[in-house]
């Protein structure tokens, strides 16, 4: 099963060894990801209030990212940019539309990703 993650199940991953790590991690499901959100969570390595808060050293936190985004497949936004339409009219804030022009791309519902 193919599934899209957004910037939220990433960084619950990255925050807490819990549920959500447990099934990005192991589950053995293939998950999909707009480029510009590598982009995004990578910065939080470079953000210090997000490292202090998770209590680890920079290179900690580049460590955990990969393992995080490891099983995670990242498609650049030409894949799915003719999907732009469809799209927009249903997402509820305009930052999450490459997410959901995923979502059209790989056939999947809108709204369907790893976790409610």
């Amino acid at each position: 099963m193919r599934l899209v993650v957004n910037a939220n199940i990433l960084v619950a991953a990255l925050l807490k060894s819990a549920t959500t790590r447990q099934i990005l991690l192991m589950s053995g499901l293939e998950f999909c990801a707009p480029e510009h959100l590598f982009v995004e969570v990578k910065g939080l390595v470079e953000d210090q209030r997000f490292r202090r808060r998770l209590g680890l050293t920079e290179e900690d936190l580049k460590e955990l990212l990969t393992y995080i985004l490891q099983p995670v497949t990242f498609f650049p936004e030409k894949m799915y940019l003719s999907f732009i339409r469809r799209a927009m009219p249903l997402v509820a804030h305009e930052e999450d539309g490459p997410t959901s022009r995923a979502h059209w791309h790989w056939g999947l519902p809108s709204g369907q990703t790893m976790l409610p």
